[in-house]
């Protein structure tokens, strides 16, 4: 992200390092609330600058490059680190730094780049010389900073996270399913694209692996769902800003009074716009003030949306993601994401808004990055090249999140191995229809107890 650091020379603390974009956007508008108490547990995760960013980022251009032999040859977080972590001793004196403060540190990331630790408010305040306050907002309390955080600059430290309660960061734990009963939403679509509405139980047949299941449920009612928006704001949408807009809210003009949503704008890095909320005006307003700028952290902003979703109210769970779909920011490579979506019971769905002549890599790579995150959950991505065709396909999906059908099925293995069971719906359609098209998950992960 661009975190711009300003250093400070004072007769106290002596090269202190000003992190002034760990602000929230937008909070000097606000009057606290209260003070928390001191003992209040907080969770915070800092972050240290790679020994090589511009190696680093010549890296992962490379690997959206159709035409670099190193294309999608993706690396580990291990291997990742090991290449562009953090110099060991400076890990060595921020751990030890933390540590100073009272906080206990419980996990280094690969490369030492990354570092979470465990403390109170107060030993927070008193470490980063700012003041953690209650505040509200939209009906939503919660914990920020007044002030910018300041870090000894001789750490390398270029950001901290945690210090507000509105955007976590921990690792989520994944997902599974009741072994007693495995749901799938499926989609039924014909060759003009159109929903299929009006199936029954017998036209359906699902399959784990190669065995037959037996279909225990079927519903094909309208239920509360919980959406989380990804909302593009890079400058590369800097000329698809105003239309996407349009689409978020056509969008919500679909939704049923007891539906929540969220919504997630990202450039640099992810934020939370809008927390979970029914108030489809309060969204609205959110959006009117974003501007296209900075680079590209789609998938941190997925990785983000999937992480709020182990919140949701509704056990039916949505991703819509706009985007152009180009990535040349984020912490986490597609592979990390597509095991997690797996892990996840949340659908994805997609518009991309891509250019015939895309001008970057990673953008000409992100039709099939935004296709294989979607069609592993039962989503769908929906291409667009005509920003005049937003709106109408971001009605169609929100449609299309109302007309599904539930099936569900207990699994003739009910081993609690933790393994990925594989899943597939076929369709035993009706006499007189035309070759129809089926959307669902590709598989879950059993539970391990």
């Amino acid at each position: 992200a661009n975190l711009h650091a300003a250093v400070l020379d004072t007769p106290s603390v002596p090269s202190v390092l000003q992190l002034v974009n760990n602000v929230l956007p937008g909070l000097d508008k606000l009057l606290a609330t209260a003070l928390p108490a001191a003992s209040t547990p907080l969770q915070i995760g800092v972050g240290l600058a790679p020994t090589d960013p511009a190696g680093e980022e010549a890296l992962f251009n490379a690997l959206y490059d159709p035409s670099s032999p190193l294309y999608h040859q993706f690396l580990t977080p291990d291997q990742i680190g090991s290449r562009f972590g953090a110099a060991p001793d400076r890990v060595s004196a921020a751990v030890s730094w933390l540590r100073s403060g009272g906080l206990e540190v419980d996990h280094v990331g690969a490369g030492g780049t990354f570092i979470e630790a465990v403390g109170s408010v107060g030993q927070v305040d008193r470490l980063m010389h700012t003041t953690i306050q209650t505040y509200t907002a939209g009906g939503t309390t919660f914990l920020a900073n007044d002030r910018a955080p300041s870090v000894p600059g001789a750490l390398g430290l270029v950001s901290v996270l945690g210090l507000n309660t509105l955007q976590h960061f921990s690792t989520p734990h994944p997902i599974t399913v009741d072994v007693n009963l495995v749901l799938v939403p499926v989609t039924v679509t014909d060759p003009m694209n159109r929903l299929v509405t009006g199936l029954d139980r017998e036209n359906f047949a699902v399959f784990e692996g190669n065995q037959g299941q037996a279909i225990k449920s079927f519903s094909s009612e309208d239920e509360p769902v919980t959406v989380g928006v990804i909302f593009d704001m890079s400058g590369s949408m800097s000329n698809k800003l105003e239309k996407s807009k349009q689409a978020v809210i056509e969008f919500f003009k679909t939704a049923n009074p007891e539906d929540e949503f969220f919504l997630i704008a990202f450039n640099d890095r992810p934020e939370l716009v809008s927390d979970f909320t029914n108030s489809i005006e309060d969204i609205q307003g959110r959006l009117v003030y974003p501007v296209a700028k900075g680079r590209t952290a789609l998938l941190d902003a997925i990785y983000f949306g999937m992480q709020k979703m182990r919140n949701a109210k509704y056990q039916k769970k949505a991703l819509l993601i706009i985007s152009d779909g180009g990535d040349n920011r984020s912490r986490y490579t597609d592979s990390e994401i597509k095991n997690m979506i797996k892990e996840a019971d949340v659908m994805v769905y997609s518009i991309g808004l891509f250019e015939s002549n895309a001008p970057t890599p990673e953008e000409r790579a992100g039709p099939y990055l935004l296709s294989e995150i979607s069609e592993a959950t039962g989503g769908r991505l929906f291409r667009i090249e005509d920003v005049s065709e937003l709106s109408d396909t971001a009605t169609k999906i929100g449609i299309e999140l109302r007309n599904q059908y539930v099936i569900g099925y207990r699994p003739t293995n009910a081993t609690h191995d933790g393994k990925w069971r594989k899943v597939k719906v076929k369709l035993i359609p009706p006499k007189g229809l035309p070759q129809l098209n089926v959307h669902a998950k590709t598989g879950y992960y059993a539970p391990t107890q």
